[in-house]
């Protein structure tokens, strides 16, 4: 949560979204990097008042996130704090999920307001994310079943986004990813018009005169093991090409996950714990080359 006349301003200069486009109506999806590009944190931004503005984020990453803002923060007249114990997070989907949200629209990264939680509408399809209250989760998540809705795993909605091509940074992977390593180049979250930010010269030098090692991909592997953020990708001769970025479990068992790794390993094969990845098509189009990039 941060607070005070300056945060717009403070995460102006900090993030890669155009914090200058955030609206009660509108959230933001971005990241925070350090001055080597990499990222910190992702995040979701919303409005909750004129100064008082609300990042959604992985819990793993909210300690480092809140180290690096803060030595930055006390030029400003903001206010930064955890307030994970003050907030629950709900995804919801489905046929009826729009109508049970009263959603106003799909269109992404739209919010409203229904009484004191604030819903949003997720870049996957049909699924719609609200924040709620803590001391209202309860009667929020009870309300919701009596309307017909059922409770679901969180590797469910994980997964929805895995498959969507959404990926994002976790406490395992803070500072490790420059944002187009996770696609956020195609997914609206970096703006390159927006001016200077922390780490903004090596992502702008990627975008307009480089090309990105190890973008991205959509896989799926039939592993008995566990599947975590940071783990190795290794080709045919045992050498590693990249990472896992997020994984989730389906129905039948099998993982999908995002990596991201070179691109040679998605054409010459890869595997996960000595098994062979299978490679499946992203939802929207990544540019060969990230200099042609908008």
């Amino acid at each position: 949560m941060l607070e005070g006349p300056d945060g717009r301003k403070f995460l102006q200069g900090q993030t890669t979204c155009d914090v200058d486009q955030l609206s009660a109506e509108c959230s933001l999806v971005g990241a925070y990097c350090n001055p080597q590009g990499r990222m910190v944190c992702d995040f979701r931004l919303l409005e909750l008042a004129p100064d008082t503005l609300l990042l959604s984020l992985d819990a793993g990453a909210a300690s480092a996130t809140l180290d690096t803002f803060g030595k930055y923060i006390v030029f400003s007249k903001a206010e930064l704090r955890n307030a994970s114990e003050d907030w629950c997070h709900y995804a919801l989907w489905g046929p009826e999920a729009a109508a049970l949200a009263g959603a106003p629209g799909s269109t992404a990264h739209i919010c409203w307001r229904q009484r004191d939680i604030w819903w949003v509408a997720n870049d996957a399809d049909g699924v719609f994310e609200a924040c709620v209250p803590a001391g209202g989760a309860e009667a929020f998540a009870a309300s919701l079943v009596d309307q017909g809705a059922q409770a679901a795993a969180e590797e469910q909605f994980r997964l929805l986004e895995i498959q969507a091509g959404i990926g994002h940074v976790t406490g395992a992977t803070s500072g490790e990813f420059l944002p187009q390593m996770l696609n956020f180049q195609a997914t609206e979250r970096i703006s390159f018009t927006k001016g200077c930010y922390t780490g903004q010269e090596v992502v702008a030098r990627m975008h307009y005169r480089g090309r990105v090692k190890r973008p991205m991909a959509l896989a799926s592997v039939a592993l008995g093991g566990d599947v975590l953020p940071g783990d190795s990708i290794r080709d045919a001769a045992d050498k590693a090409v990249g990472n896992v970025v997020e994984a989730a479990r389906d129905g039948d068992g099998q993982w999908w996950l995002l990596a991201s790794l070179t691109r040679e390993a998605m054409t010459a094969g890869a595997s996960l714990a000595g098994s062979p990845l299978t490679f499946h098509a992203l939802p929207y189009a990544l540019d060969e080359d990230e200099g042609s990039s908008t």
